[in-house]
């Protein structure tokens, strides 16, 4: 389909083409690239092109988990999860039209991570630009994005505003332009609206829980990884609780708060995947692979961090998840930076980096003489 207006119409055309009620950019883009081949390698072109995205989409979520928990191994399994989970293998592998859902898992685990630390760059810019334009669930990206934004995030202000606009043109194609004919379930037709939320959960713990990641094939339980989910919220909580102590300055420790943001950012990728489950039953009336496919990689990618999160210490200083992450301002900042002496360091008072004098001598009588007065 997105093949054949390429063929027919101009690119520029093609991309402002609603389908289904809304934008799908990188899928009417990849598919004019395709046609740029001979028509008989066109199914091959379309399903290599969908692999590549998904292949950088991967490697995106692999870098941002990495980033945030130093765990290599299960960063390599988050990433991993985007074509690996059960769902992934039924609409979602190698198609072009269901791209966007790879995408969209994608992107909101990069936004997310950037709450634990995970540094914002470029070619996230381009996953989260090509995200927006692409499904009409780019609102959660705003939403995450505000967050990080008020977390002092580097560039997530920016983000914010720019999908938010997007997210608005989105909107309105949404409601000006009439969708594909939906099947009628036994709840559309005049069922109370308070069955609407058990049915959810039902659906939810029917599809994504009980079979969403393994297909109930493997020899772990497909639940025993939302259960883990669960413990691990619950962990980061009691130890947010545990390190959070008042200071001898009246102010609490940040290593609980960042237990806290741990938690926070765990849970929200568990909601998030929810949220997409939710409006795709409300609007779809149905439930495919497709519905379940975000919620099934975004557990996966929840418990690694997680976990990842759990083994670490949560560090000190410029590095910690809760304040903004500063580099140091040039290399001689670091050359001179040197540990105070331990004299200085005792009690509720930590160690801190002090300023050397580029002659090399201190000027501080305590940081010049060791505690019997030589150097």
């Amino acid at each position: 389909m997105f093949a054949q207006c390429a063929f027919d119409q101009s690119l520029l055309r093609c991309l402002v083409t609603p389908y289904d009620a809304w934008i799908l950019a990188l899928p009417r883009l990849l598919a004019s690239i395709a046609t740029a081949f001979d028509p008989s390698l066109l199914s091959y072109a379309l399903t290599a092109l969908a692999a590549i995205v998904t292949a950088g989409a991967a490697v995106l979520v692999a870098r941002a988990v990495a980033d945030t928990t130093g765990f290599h191994l299960g960063a390599f399994v988050a990433g991993a999860s985007l074509s690996l989970v059960y769902s992934a293998g039924g609409e979602i592998g190698g198609n072009l039209t269901n791209l966007h859902w790879v995408l969209l898992a994608a992107g909101v685990a990069v936004t997310i991570s950037t709450w634990l630390g995970h540094r914002f760059d470029w070619a996230d810019g381009v996953l989260i630009a090509l995200l927006v334009t692409s499904t009409p669930f780019g609102v959660l990206i705003v939403a995450f994005a505000a967050i990080g934004a008020m977390l002092r995030r580097p560039h997530m202000l920016r983000v914010t505003l720019l999908a938010g606009a997007v997210a608005l043109v989105q909107l309105g194609v949404t409601l000006t332009t009439p969708r594909i004919g939906l099947p009628v379930d036994s709840l559309a037709q005049g069922a109370p609206l308070w069955l609407y939320p058990l049915a959810l959960v039902r659906l939810y713990l029917d599809t994504v829980v009980a079979v969403g990641i393994f297909g109930g094939r493997a020899v772990v339980p497909d639940w025993l990884i939302s259960g883990g989910v669960t413990v691990t919220i619950l962990i980061l909580l009691a130890r947010s609780t545990r390190q959070t102590r008042p200071a001898t300055d009246g102010r609490s420790d940040p290593a609980g708060r960042s237990s806290v943001v741990d938690a926070v950012a765990v849970g929200a990728m568990i909601g998030a995947g929810m949220a997409v489950f939710a409006a795709s039953w409300l609007l779809n009336h149905y439930v495919t692979s497709r519905h379940i496919y975000v919620a099934s990689a975004l557990t996966v990618v929840a418990i690694v961090v997680g976990l990842g999160r759990l083994r670490t210490d949560p560090p000190d200083g410029a590095t910690h998840p809760w304040v903004l992450i500063s580099p140091p301002k040039s290399r001689r900042d670091v050359r001179n930076a040197r540990p105070e002496p331990r004299s200085w360091c005792s009690g509720s008072r930590p160690c801190r980096p002090r300023r050397i004098p580029r002659s090399g001598r201190s000027r501080s009588p305590v940081i010049g003489s060791g505690a019997d007065g030589t150097d």
